[in-house]
């Protein structure tokens, strides 16, 4: 579990600092270049005339995107935990009939929760400006 939240915590970091870095280098002038700038983070929502709002001219549809992109790698991480722990409970129930029940359960539950999980997202990618994707 350590090595899970490690690797999360490293990706969650370790992905904005690589886009910032890609994005310093093109820069053309470093001396102005801020790291919420090569984000695009910011609160100011203005996009061009007779565009639609997107997580690229919208600080709040960018944070929005990137909480729901969060959220989503949680969710799969735990559906995909849940899946194995209930393959292995289901491995070690031998004659045990009420683990053997337990771990189906286990696994029926996983896979409706990854199938709320998917159209969920498809909702999201339908109603938050410009998609999630």
């Amino acid at each position: 579990m350590k090595i899970l939240k490690s690797l999360l915590i490293l990706t969650l970091f370790l992905a904005p600092a690589s886009q910032a870095a890609n994005a310093s280098a093109s820069a053309t002038d470093s001396d102005n270049f801020r790291f919420s700038a090569a984000l695009n983070f910011s609160a100011e929502c203005d996009p061009p005339p007779n565009q639609d709002l997107t997580s690229e001219n919208c600080g709040i549809v960018a944070y929005l995107v990137l909480a729901i992109n969060v959220l989503s790698a949680v969710a799969g991480i735990a559906i995909v935990a849940s899946i194995m722990i209930a393959g292995f409970q289901y491995m070690t129930a031998r004659d045990n009939a009420g683990q053997v029940e337990a771990a189906r359960k286990r696994i029926v539950w996983a896979l409706l929760a990854l199938l709320i999980f998917i159209f969920t997202y498809a909702f999201l990618n339908f109603v938050v400006p410009g998609g999630v994707l």
